[in-house]
């Protein structure tokens, strides 16, 4: 197959934009005599509770947040409203689980239809809430009457108003699985116990010192103390690492099952109560037989040049045989004088894929080394068991806050390593699994992307739980292939609801990757062990299966993880119950391992998970790097800006991915219980995302594919047309035909507001000329994040003339208040069409495309 290089498309073309489109049914709402009735009372309890703070609080004017839950639509500046009412501060918008019709709220078009549900809190005192209390008695007697200017938005409240209440000790605790934390930690701890507070983050400094003081007396009382704290205003991010002693926490617990409640956990100023976030890879001890003798590649290439990718993990075995030379470690913490060398098991594993890809596979190294940021550190358990984790003495969002701005630099500082694009992140906080918020790590991730024009590549995270398959039998010995696969599938359909992506995951701006259960390994299948998925080329069974933040796709991207295999549970019951069997034997993705003895620097292993996947895709990243500098001196080339890479890369990463068999086989799994298209659509996306990705359609072009790739930036309200020749020798063919299109960039964003994402973008292909039909993920799904992808086929004759172009637009407009940057965005198209068709398009479109870059107006 003859190989050809990416083609640079000419500069787009400004048009007016195109209509958004979408938006939901109304929803009826009760009179406000009906709201009056039923919402008084709350009213005047809110007013009266400012009496019973009073007592609490001595010499400081109290203050409580207050939340209001709305039924409907998004109160459009709600925030801004707030802000005219002395003592009143708006703190935060988030979605809840919807609702069922009642109090008579109910959708206009279908009466059993769930409805939306959105909590708006605020901070108040008490003259505050006297104006609160104001404004709604106004709109009760008049509710037609025009509100005063600048308050309407309370109006709208008003008539949506579905509860009105004090932030209290449940919203501090719902859903955080801090109580599940303490009680797991009790098990194990006899002294302190470490978690996080969250608390509000004020809009005046000096409103942040007190409420970190108010806290501080708290736990100080308690015989604990603040371990540190970050402050990332940005984000609204103000977070406490405190301990307190192991009795104080079980008493805590107590007053929780009896609702009595301690001073701390009514603590006005606390927004949540958290686990402490951490990262956590478990170790393996390597036996003599285990271990692979790997090959020493001293005289492959070295690196050269400044790191384009920074690797945020364990410290690796920087002498390792196939490390040597193609690491830059930044290990500012000293955290390798923790280590000893048998526990870099994490770190070396993700460098070495990044590096040289599967060991199995025989890859080529990337031309560039990688910076590495340790930031886990080695533990041992009364067992002696080894794992890695994320410090203990520091906040997570923190660690990561400074490895960050220490590779791009701030302020006056210069970054360690200003030309880095791409950051691994192979990272996931199991106790915080997604659900409907985005956690702070995660805002951080989509504040820093923006900030610094940075694209993340983040796993998504293991499911390490064990599978119960519905066989009737314990001996599955006599099930073929495709009931395991299908049984396999179905189990973990059947846990999605535990099965969602570890924070950061969920983030918007980062590219979030999961693992295909797949390698270049041998394994014979000698043992106990069983691969449940039969060498299906489908996710993980460690997989998610879960969308991301307002049902955005996650995982984005799927990459080969490595076949992990299970142990069946004894029982003579069914059904049979399978647990993970870790292991450093095959099969899997082989990767580079500390040593058994003194100086050995040359082991390597077999291992499995998200964390694998996820340093594949970035080193494909690098590889796709490698390649654009390569063609800077193509036409168009000389466009090629560092801001513009990191979307780039985004997009082409993402360019090759699609369902293939994997679809195939779910469908087959699947088609016979989905109610209708929708519902089997998104049972393949929450498996599939965008699918898996094969590498070589980012790479190059052949004489049947032609890659394209555009990129410029857009404000809001605008819109660029790309123009893609069409060839003249497809012209009434009758040939099966294929247009994938990506779309990749990197929105600001605005965490006071319920979408978050200030920036969305969207392309709309033109589809007639070639006779295309979408296929694999749906439209509406594709749009929800910060990378549109979509495939589209066809097999149908269309007659075309030479000069004819097919147009893909791409608009922007606001999504999360008032948007005023401009969005750099990248667009990668191929045309294809099916071999062993002998038709040839790459030149006659490449010829088209330099005319028309060489004619600049």
């Amino acid at each position: 197959m003859a190989e050809h290089p990416l083609l640079f498309l000419p500069k787009a073309v400004d048009e007016p934009p195109s209509r958004r489109g979408g938006g939901g049914g109304s929803v009826r709402t009760p009179s406000a005599a009906e709201q009056q009735a039923r919402l008084d009372d709350r009213f005047r309890q809110i007013a009266e509770s400012f009496q019973e703070l009073q007592a609490v609080v001595q010499g400081m004017e109290p203050e409580q947040v207050i939340v209001l839950e709305t039924i409907g639509e998004s109160v459009e500046g709600f925030a801004k409203a707030a802000a005219q009412v002395p003592g009143l501060e708006w703190l935060a918008e988030m979605d809840l689980e919807d609702v069922d019709p009642a109090d008579g709220f109910i959708d206009a078009e279908k009466e059993d239809r769930k409805l939306p549900c959105r909590l708006y809190a605020v901070m108040s005192n008490q003259q505050a809430i006297t104006q609160l209390l104001a404004l709604w008695k106004s709109w009760c007697a008049n509710p037609g009457e025009r509100a005063k200017r600048n308050f309407g938005p309370f109006k709208d409240v008003f008539v949506h108003l579905k509860d009105i209440r004090r932030w209290d000790v449940k919203d501090r605790l719902a859903e955080t699985r801090v109580v599940e934390y303490w009680e797991d930690s009790l098990r194990y701890q006899h002294g302190n116990i470490r978690f996080e507070v969250e608390l509000w983050c004020r809009g005046v400094e000096a409103k942040r010192r007190n409420a970190y003081e108010n806290l501080r007396h708290h736990i100080t009382s308690a015989g604990g103390q603040c371990v540190s704290q970050a402050l990332i205003p940005q984000i609204l991010y103000f977070g406490v690492l405190v301990e307190l002693p192991a009795a104080r926490v079980r008493e805590t617990i107590v007053t929780i099952f009896d609702e009595s409640y301690s001073q701390l956990l009514r603590c006005e100023d606390v927004m949540f109560f958290r686990p402490l976030a951490q990262s956590v890879f478990p170790g393996y001890a390597i036996e003599e037989e285990d271990a692979v003798q790997g090959e020493a590649k001293t005289g492959a290439t070295l690196p050269q040049g400044e790191p384009v990718v920074a690797l945020l993990d364990g410290m690796p075995l920087e002498h390792h045989d196939l490390l040597e030379g193609r690491l830059r470690i930044d290990d500012e913490d000293d955290f390798a004088s923790r280590y000893q060398s048998r526990q870099q098991q994490h770190g070396t594993a993700m460098a070495s894929l990044i590096a040289h890809g599967d060991l199995s596979a025989a890859g080529k190294p990337i031309s560039r080394p990688i910076y590495v940021r340790p930031v886990l550190v080695p533990h041992e358990n009364p067992d002696q068991d080894v794992y890695e984790k994320t410090p203990d003495d520091r906040l997570l969002v923190d660690v990561i806050h400074r490895a960050v701005r220490r590779i791009k630099g701030s302020g006056t500082e210069p970054g360690a390593a200003r030309d880095v694009k791409v950051i691994n992140l192979s990272i996931g906080n199991t106790w915080q699994p997604f659900d409907r918020q985005l956690s702070p790590l995660a805002r951080l991730l989509d504040w820093l992307a923006w900030e610094y024009k940075i694209l993340f590549v983040v796993s998504v995270g293991n499911q390490s739980q064990g599978i119960e398959l519905a066989f009737d039998t314990v001996d599955i010995s006599a099930a073929t292939e495709e009931e395991m696969i299908s049984k396999t599938l179905e189990a973990v359909r059947k846990d999605q609801v535990r099965r969602r992506p570890f924070s950061p995951a969920e983030a918007l701006n980062v590219l979030t990757v999961g693992a295909i259960h797949a390698d270049a390994s041998e394994w014979k299948g000698a043992d106990r062990r069983v691969d449940l998925l039969k060498e299906a080329r489908v996710p993980s069974p460690l997989s998610t299966v879960a969308s991301g933040f307002n049902r955005s796709v996650k995982p984005e991207l799927l990459f080969p993880g490595g076949r992990q295999l299970y142990m069946q549970k004894y029982s003579d019951q069914p059904p049979p119950y399978f647990s993970i069997a870790a292991s450093p034997q095959a099969p899997g993705l082989r990767v580079a391992s500390p040593g058994i003895r003194p100086m050995e620097l040359n082991r390597t292993v077999y291992s499995r998970g998200s964390s694998n996947a996820t340093a594949l895709a970035t080193r494909t990243s690098c590889l796709i790097h490698e390649r654009l500098m390569s063609l800077r001196t193509e036409p168009g080339g000389d466009r090629i800006t560092d801001d513009y890479i990191p979307v780039m890369l985004k997009a082409l990463l993402a360019h090759g991915a699609s369902w293939g068999g994997a679809g195939e086989i779910l469908d087959r799994v699947f088609g016979r219980t989905a109610s209708d298209w929708r519902e089997s659509l998104r049972v393949k996306s929450r498996f599939l995302g965008y699918g898996e990705v094969d590498p070589n359609r980012a790479l190059f072009s052949t004489d049947q594919r032609v890659v394209m790739l555009g990129w410029d930036s857009l404000m809001c309200d605008h819109a660029h047309i790309c123009q893609v020749p069409l060839p003249p020798t497809l012209s009434g063919k009758k040939v099966k035909r294929r247009l994938a299109v990506s779309l990749a960039w990197i929105s600001p964003i605005n965490p006071r507001h319920k979408n978050y994402r200030k920036s969305f973008l969207w392309f709309t292909p033109e589809k007639e000329p070639l006779g295309l039909a979408k296929k694999d993920l749906d439209y509406d799904s594709s749009r929800r994040g910060t990378l549109q992808h979509q495939v589209f086929e066809g097999d149908r004759a269309r007659a075309f003339g030479d000069g004819d172009t097919i147009s893909v637009k791409v608009n922007c407009v606001e999504d999360a208040g008032k948007l005023t940057e401009r969005i750099p965005y990248a667009i990668a198209i191929t045309l294809e069409i099916a071999e062993p068709v002998d038709i040839r398009i790459f030149n006659e479109v490449r010829d088209r495309i330099r005319l028309k870059i060489e004619i600049k107006p």
